[in-house]
């Protein structure tokens, strides 16, 4: 991986090759991490996200010996004896698993199954004026596509629920989907990518700071179900 590509891939918990993904890159370290998920479908979801993370890792470095450790911000830190740290994100949401990694610096990603929720009390609880604006005209595509969006920069800091709720406008109304840089009127600027999956799903992608090659190129689709453990011929789409 070069500049500031992307490898990400999206999964489906009921695909014929989960059960393969995680017979193959599940460790028992994962399975004593998720033990404690009482819900046998959180469990499924976390232990097939971690393996997709471990399958896109070997995919995308050709190593395959990866320790996973928590950070003091909880967020998820990968490294390898030969190789030193990647940036890595996962997230799962009714059954639709994300992972996504880069060499271009931190890097956080969201998933999310739209459903019924009180998105206008939550808007106007954590979103910014403008944002609370868009989620009043648009309704929910609008909240989803701001909430992943906050998701996915607050993954890749570290910050957690005080920069995805932090009152602050921090995404711009256009475009609703595609990539692109933003620069909001307070904080860093932000590499973004959003993109609607059917049925009912929003995907978000967020790096910080800006990059003259941050295009839909530059974000790598990876078909876990054919790839290899190395590297194969790269399939780009747009975030």
């Amino acid at each position: 991986m070069a500049g500031t590509s992307v490898a990400l891939t999206v999964i489906n918990l009921g695909s014929v090759y989960a059960d393969e993904l995680m017979a193959r890159w599940i460790t028992q370290e994962d399975r004593a991490e998720f033990a404690k998920y009482r819900r046998p479908d959180a469990r499924s979801a976390s232990l097939l996200a971690r393996a997709a993370l471990r399958a896109l890792l070997a995919h995308q470095t050709r190593q395959k010996s990866w320790v996973f450790t928590h950070d003091s911000t909880g967020k998820l830190r990968m490294t390898c004896p030969d190789l030193g740290s990647v940036e890595g994100s996962i997230s799962h949401s009714r059954g639709r698993i994300a992972c996504a990694v880069s060499h271009a610096g931190p890097i956080g990603v969201d998933i999310e199954a739209h459903r019924f929720r009180a998105y206008d009390a939550i808007a106007r609880y954590g979103f910014g004026a403008g944002e609370q604006g868009q989620v009043a005209r648009l309704g929910a595509r609008a909240f989803y596509r701001i909430w992943t969006l906050r998701e996915a920069m607050a993954k890749a800091t570290g910050e957690g629920l005080a920069l995805v709720a932090d009152g602050v406008d921090r995404i711009d109304p256009s475009p609703e989907e595609g990539c692109w840089t933003s620069q909001p009127a307070q904080g860093p600027a932000w590499r973004l990518a959003h993109e609607f999956l059917e049925p009912g799903y929003s995907l978000a992608l967020a790096l910080p700071g800006q990059a003259t090659d941050w295009r839909p190129d530059a974000i790598i689709r990876v078909d876990l179900s054919t790839a290899t453990d190395t590297p194969a011929s790269r399939s780009s789409t747009g975030g």
